[in-house]
């Protein structure tokens, strides 16, 4: 395993696999004898807690456990990364996610409809693991959405603080808004969020994967008591966790990413080194699924662009086949040369939008196709009132 990781992280899981080419600084390194037992079943814990109540997408099983230990040691990092939890449709199993991890992090504040100064005030005052449910008011354009999107751009770096004056006194205040947070919410998170975050993205399960009936009632204690051994284990081994977390360098991950996933790495560094490999190969597959879907994303408001500018305001109604030969007709664009760009791929970049096709009746043929009111609906929400040149960056 140990080949497969970082130096750094290496230096720390050879302990267990007894490579002293690797210990040359041994006295410097934490005594990780006592912790693996403890710390081993205590990540496990976590990760069949979350398991047996909600159907966890590939790869996110480890990294959920690790983000939700961290939160009862987040002040040992110079950053911590937010989990973003989303799904293309409502019943995905979101919210349900964001209820189970209310159980098992340090401090839990779990809200769906949050004022921005509400926010940085609980954030300074209490330190609260904030999850944030039906969290698509992120991507509107109100002021509301514009504050609290100011908030989490910020809140991820421990010396993060937010300026505001008070209407009364007219006094000049700094809140600081340095705590774990998760938000959940349908469709993406704003691209400034996503990079600092962990994407958890959820599908709906099938009635062959079932779940435990989730009852506060039966559930809390379990949780109380998972929650008191990680703020023990935590305390017992944070000065370890601090001197592994200095010594990072995930350089198999670009700057950002490995920002947001170096504190992970220290917990289970000092938790069960055994498992670092596996964290490596999450950390990969969800940074690329993350990459992926930022160029989707890029893509699709492009297209998004060209429709508008090939689609007049005078046509209510265009048939799919027509919209598809508009946008290859566009020189220099993106479309023509894709040869799977078909009605299928189109319906498919749309939809997150809010625009989906359906029957079209256009003089005396019915056929598949869309309406300019949806579409209308989605250029005023993600292109603004001016209209851009086809193929031309939005």
């Amino acid at each position: 395993m140990s080949e497969s990781l970082p130096r750094s992280v290496r230096s720390y899981a050879s302990i267990l696999e007894r490579e002293p080419e690797l210990l040359r600084d041994a006295e410097a390194l934490p005594d990780l004898d006592a912790a693996p037992d403890t710390g081993r079943i205590l990540v496990r814990d976590f990760e069949g807690f979350l398991r047996r109540f909600v159907v966890l997408p590939a790869h996110s099983a480890l990294p959920l456990a690790a983000w939700a230990l961290g939160t009862y040691c987040f002040d040992c990092f110079e950053a911590f990364a937010y989990l973003a939890v989303t799904s293309p449709t409502p019943r995905c199993g979101k919210s349900r996610l964001l209820r189970i991890l209310s159980r098992i992090v340090s401090n839990p504040e779990s809200t769906s409809n949050i004022s921005e100064p509400a926010l940085f005030r609980i954030i300074a005052s209490v330190k609260p693991t904030l999850l944030l449910d039906e969290a698509e008011t992120l991507r509107g354009r109100g002021e509301r959405a514009e504050y609290l999107r100011n908030v989490l751009n910020a809140g991820n770096l421990s010396d993060s603080t937010v300026t505001r004056c008070d209407r009364n006194s007219h006094k000049v205040e700094r809140f600081d808004v340095y705590c774990p947070k998760a938000v959940a919410c349908i469709g993406g998170v704003p691209a400034t969020i996503a990079d600092r975050s962990i994407i958890v993205g959820m599908q709906r399960r099938r009635d062959s994967e079932p779940v435990a009936r989730y009852l506060t009632r039966k559930v809390r204690p379990e949780g109380d008591a998972l929650r008191a051994r990680a703020a023990e284990w935590v305390r017992t081994y944070k000065p370890e966790i601090v001197s592994v977390y200095e010594g990072l360098d995930l350089d198999f991950l670009e700057d950002r990413e490995a920002e947001v996933w170096e504190p992970l790495f220290a917990l289970l560094s000092v938790a069960d080194p055994a498992r670092l490999g596996e964290l490596r190969g999450c950390a990969e597959s969800l940074s690329r699924a993350k990459a992926a879907s930022a160029e989707d994303d890029s893509v699709a408001l492009q297209l998004l662009v060209d429709i508008r500018a090939v689609w007049p305001e005078s046509e209510p109604k265009i048939f799919t086949a027509d919209l598809l030969r508009r946008l290859k007709a566009i020189e220099d664009g993106p479309w023509a040369s894709d040869e799977k760009f078909d009605g299928r791929k189109l319906s498919r970049f749309l939809r997150p939008f809010g625009v989906a096709p359906g029957s079209v009746q256009i003089g005396a043929e019915n056929l598949k196709g869309y309406h300019r009111e949806a579409a209308k609906v989605a250029f005023a929400r993600y292109l603004g009132s001016q209209p851009s040149e086809p193929s031309e960056p939005a």
